[in-house]
């Protein structure tokens, strides 16, 4: 059984819904965990509140809505990050984007960026 992890580019959030491709998610495999590296958080950021889409333009979430708090750096308090448990099983929709997944994040106030992972394991 493979397991890997799959990555989105860095990308600005703000209080609005931002739209992250996760490409390289196979179908059919079992996700593992969400996790996101956050630097350059600016004006009090200090929870995201995201969900996993399967179209680009965010409109169709294939999970529930989850709000998590930024874990701040241990040296760098404008770094940090989060990790969330998102067992479950994957099969990309006739209606979604095949091989990828979408990470659709917003911060509770102000500013930062987001580079979003995805484990998973599948054959």
């Amino acid at each position: 059984m493979r397991q890997s992890l799959s990555e989105g580019a860095a990308t600005a959030l703000s209080t609005s819904y931002t739209v992250i491709a996760v490409p390289q998610v196979p179908n059919k495999i079992q996700l593992g965990a969400i996790f996101g590296k956050i630097d350059t958080v600016a004006s009090s950021a200090a929870a995201i509140t995201y969900y996993l889409s399967a179209d680009a333009a965010g409109d169709h979430a294939v999970s529930a809505e989850s709000t998590v708090t930024i874990v701040t750096g241990k040296t760098t308090a404008t770094d940090g990050g989060f990790a969330e448990a998102i067992d479950v099983p994957w099969s990309a929709p006739s209606w979604g984007t095949p091989g990828t997944l979408y990470v659709v994040a917003k911060t509770n106030t102000g500013t930062c960026n987001l580079t979003p992972g995805i484990t998973w394991r599948g054959n």
